[in-house]
């Protein structure tokens, strides 16, 4: 018991929560987050927590309705000798559970992947209906607010790099992509915006759909036969469809966003889900540079002990990656159902969710610029000059004629729109230069981004435990990037 008293006190546990559950612990080890206790009673996992009482009583309403309805296994909490699902003490809160046996799965193999994203809809199915009494401190703010507070630290990152006497090769590189992340970053909000985020949110929310908030390989478990969802501490009220796009977000890098795979993940979602919806949502939320801004706000943040040639790699590699993330949501998009609608011109009222897609149209190498035809499918889009502040914006209406299949015209990649007029604007993408795909180390980190938990955390995530030896080096980093004294670490 003795050995069991010190690693709990080593793991920063109060051993006399123990007094309070049925169970005399013989054996103690850390695994994870959490300590792995084999008593005579069975195996269990117990874990503190800094999170207020309201929230934790949210944490067990929501895995007891879950488990209700049928999803298994569920990680519930045991109950102490007094009834209490967890313990309130003055060093945090403590749960109980049992130990669930199995081990994380590879999300960056595609059959992993494919499980991941079906467990994930599965998941959000048992969740969905979930009511619970409204209360402020289990607001949350939505992917999207906190994509904007992401946005604003890349643009304060910016002006540091643009005011440094000395800049760096990483500061360097954040200059010279700084107008392609801000275009990509305002294309998305755009499309955010016309397809009505917010809306979809509070009907989430009012509807009791549930997010689970940190869906990553660490929080799931399979032992061969099922599969386990763990970490409740981050589910909250919201729209599921933004833990997929942040489930993508995370591991499709490392299929180089392969529009095949990502296409079988969106299925295997459904499948496991039963439908998907907010399509739409889902390519404008994949459509945000998220690496990208990370990585810049890891470097300038000091969050990560790499050195300058790491955050060099891993900035390259996510924007290049940002191309193929590019052709994968274009390529899917084009095979999705709603884009015949698009095609046909019908059901695309001006200003309505879900009028803007992405199109390949051909491009006939002998037209003149004022007069362009395009191909579109089933009819010509004949183009004409149009006012806009973007000079290479044109508008185009339908036409009855087809044009004949000419081996001297170019597949290119256009934005199409509506503007409040209900006429279609489309706009050709601007040219890029290409940008070299080999980046060893960047690789090998690639499954690190995630955005933060939602719950009460700090944008960039918890506070990262260093040794006292790094603190020094920690600071002249900071000071060498121009960055803050006082910023903020993760866990």
């Amino acid at each position: 018991m003795d050995d069991v008293v010190s690693i709990l006190e080593e793991c920063g546990i109060d051993a006399s929560v123990l007094d309070e559950y049925d169970c005399f612990p013989v054996r103690a080890r850390p695994v994870g987050g959490v300590v792995k206790l084999r008593t005579s009673t069975g195996v269990r996992a117990l874990k503190r927590v800094l999170l207020p009482t309201v929230k934790m009583r949210f944490i067990h309403s929501a895995q007891e309705y879950v488990a209700q309805r049928g999803l298994y296994p569920v990680p519930r909490f045991i109950r102490n000798r007094y009834g209490d699902p967890f313990i309130v003490h003055h060093t945090g809160i403590y749960y109980m559970t049992a130990w669930l046996p199995g081990r994380s799965p590879d999300f960056r193999k595609p059959s992993s992947f494919q499980i991941g994203a079906r467990t994930l809809g599965s998941w959000h199915s048992a969740a969905g209906g979930f009511q619970y009494p409204a209360d402020p401190a289990l607001s949350v703010p939505g992917v999207e607010r906190r994509i904007d507070v992401m946005y604003r630290d890349f643009a304060e990152a910016a002006k540091v790099a643009a005011d440094a006497d000395v800049k760096t090769p990483f500061m360097r590189l954040v200059l010279e992509s700084k107008e392609e992340i801000e275009e990509r970053y305002g294309a998305a909000q755009e499309m955010l915006r016309t397809r009505g985020i917010e809306q979809a949110q509070a009907d989430a929310r009012s509807g009791g759909a549930l997010c689970h908030g940190s869906f990553q390989k660490q929080h799931v478990l399979t032992n061969g036969e099922e599969t386990t969802v763990l970490h409740y501490e981050s589910v909250h009220a919201g729209l599921p469809i933004t833990d997929l796009a942040l489930f993508c977000h995370r591991y499709m890098p490392a299929f180089e966003w392969n529009e095949e795979v990502l296409r079988a993940a969106v299925e295997a979602y459904g499948s496991g889900a039963g439908s998907v919806s907010h399509l739409d949502l889902l390519a404008a939320l994949l459509s945000v540079p998220l690496r990208s801004l990370q990585v810049i706000s890891w470097y300038f943040r000091g969050s990560k002990e790499w050195d300058e040639d790491d955050f060099l790699d891993y900035l390259e590699a996510s924007l290049f990656m940002e191309e193929h993330r590019e052709e994968a949501l274009r390529s899917v998009s084009s095979k999705s159902q709603n884009l015949p609608a698009l095609r046909s011109g019908e059901g695309m009222e001006p200003g309505s969710a879900g009028d803007w897609s992405v199109a390949t149209f051909r491009l006939s190498e002998d037209d003149e610029e004022e007069s362009i035809n395009h191909e579109l499918v089933n009819g010509t889009l004949e183009a004409r000059e149009y006012a806009t502040d973007e000079p290479s914006d044109i508008a185009v209406e339908m036409a009855d004629d087809d044009l004949e299949d000419d081996d001297s015209t170019e597949v290119v990649p256009m934005k199409i729109s509506k503007d409040s007029d209900g006429i279609l604007v489309v706009k050709p993408p601007r040219r890029r230069k290409e940008r070299r795909s080999t980046h060893s180390r960047a690789s090998q980190k690639q499954d690190r981004t995630f955005l933060p938990e939602a719950p009460g955390l700090r944008l960039w995530g918890p506070n990262e435990h260093r040794s006292k030896d790094n603190e020094q080096k920690k600071k002249d980093n900071q000071v060498q990037r121009g960055g803050p004294e006082n910023s903020t670490q993760k866990e």
